[in-house]
Parts: C-alpha cells; sequence; structure tokens
C-alpha cells in the first residue's frame, strides 16, 4: 500500500509541476505578445519622414498622442479628392492611411499608405489639376 501511495503522490506532484510551467510558458508568450503588439501598433501609423523640405505634410508623427497639423491638412486635402471621408482630427487613423493608399493607386505608385516625396507630388499634382480619377474629377 505504501509503494501505490507514493506513486500516486509522485504522479500528482509531477503533474502539478507540468500544469504550472505549462502556465508560466503561457502567460510569458502573452506577455511577449503583448509587448510586440504594443511597441508594433504604436509606430505603424505615423507620417514617415518627408524628403521634401517646403512640404505641407513634412512629418509630425500622429502617434504621440497629440494630433498633428500637418495631418489634419493631409485629411482636409486627402477629402477635398474624395480620397478621406473621416473626421479632420489631425491623427493618423486608419481611414487616413486607406485614403494614402488609395492616391498612390490612383498615380500608380506603390500602395503603402505612408506620405512620400512620390505621393506628395501625386498629391499636390491632384490638387493643382483636380485629376482624381477615383473621385470622378
Amino acid at each position: 500500500m505504501t509503494n501505490t501511495t507514493t506513486a500516486s503522490a509522485d504522479r500528482n506532484s509531477r503533474s502539478t509541476f507540468i500544469a504550472a510551467a505549462t502556465l508560466c510558458v503561457i502567460g510569458l508568450a502573452g506577455v511577449i505578445t503583448a509587448i510586440i503588439v504594443a511597441s508594433t501598433s504604436h509606430h505603424s501609423h505615423a507620417l514617415p519622414a518627408n524628403h521634401n523640405s517646403n512640404s505641407s505634410h513634412s512629418s509630425t508623427p500622429a502617434d504621440n498622442g497629440h494630433p498633428s497639423s500637418s495631418v489634419a491638412t493631409l485629411q482636409r486635402e486627402l477629402g477635398q479628392l474624395n480620397y478621406y471621408e473621416g473626421p479632420v482630427n489631425g491623427y493618423m487613423t486608419p481611414q487616413t492611411v486607406q485614403a494614402i493608399d488609395y492616391l498612390q493607386h490612383s498615380a500608380g505608385l506603390s500602395q503603402t499608405g505612408t506620405m512620400n516625396a512620390a505621393t506628395e507630388n501625386a498629391l499636390m499634382n491632384q490638387l493643382a489639376h483636380g485629376d482624381n480619377q477615383m473621385g470622378g474629377n
């Protein structure tokens, strides 16, 4: 009877250890995932540095918790061309990124959803000439 009790206690102890180790690994994986998601999503919609120093959309990150006047200007201009229908709030929202993507598509550029010199030029050209193909102008 003593051997059976000892063997059963060993199995219970091993099972408890394995369960505790598994919970620790799952918890650690959750923490690591949360850190990765927080660090990547925090920077995913910021405007990159613009190469055009005269640009009205020079990079002012909109992910710092404060609205950016350059993002608000960009939202207004994209709205004038019927690419953007969201609020003009100065935040780089998914709607703003999508509007940049639409502009890039219309201009035959790589669709990155971020402003760069070529996208800035396409925006200025469409504002000057009103040749937005997607908006029907």
